[in-house]
């Protein structure tokens, strides 16, 4: 189900190693640090404060938009958002990897394959697990009817 911003009502969708509302409180958390309201988030991202509201308590999920801008706005981007700092003492090679990994999460062009991936990706992740949690007979069944 969509809401009509076009995000994924909690329960669809987990991306990205955490749920809607875990990514709500986390976003939650930002913008308090950052010492702003859900008003002025709402008014800097040209969104309705509701919305921030139902991002933040996880009864929606934003889209790769909405959060790239609420983080713009907070202080922070996406790289650190969902893995943290980039440590001091890394490798030539490892800070190539980070800077790389940075340029695609911010690269606008490649937010739709990003997204496109993701939800493959998460996607069969569930169904490898629904699978799992089936009973030997129902698994029987159902590889019968995929061959």
């Amino acid at each position: 189900m969509k809401s009509s911003k076009g995000d994924t009502v909690t329960g669809e969708s987990e991306r990205n190693g955490f749920s809607a509302l875990e990514m709500g409180e986390r976003l939650a958390g930002l913008r308090l640090r950052a010492g702003f309201t859900q008003s002025q988030v709402a008014k800097e991202l040209k969104i309705s404060r509701q919305h921030v509201s139902n991002i933040e308590t996880g009864f929606t999920s934003p889209t790769l938009a909405v959060l790239h801008n609420y983080l713009r706005a907070c202080g922070t981007d996406l790289a650190s958002f969902f893995y943290g700092p980039i440590p001091d003492n890394q490798t030539p090679r490892q800070r190539e990897y980070h800077r790389k990994l940075q340029d695609i999460l911010e690269s606008s062009s490649l937010a739709t394959t990003i997204v496109k991936v993701l939800d493959s990706f998460h996607t069969s992740i569930e169904s490898a697990a629904v699978s799992a949690l089936q009973p030997p007979r129902v698994q029987a069944r159902r590889s019968k009817f995929r061959r």
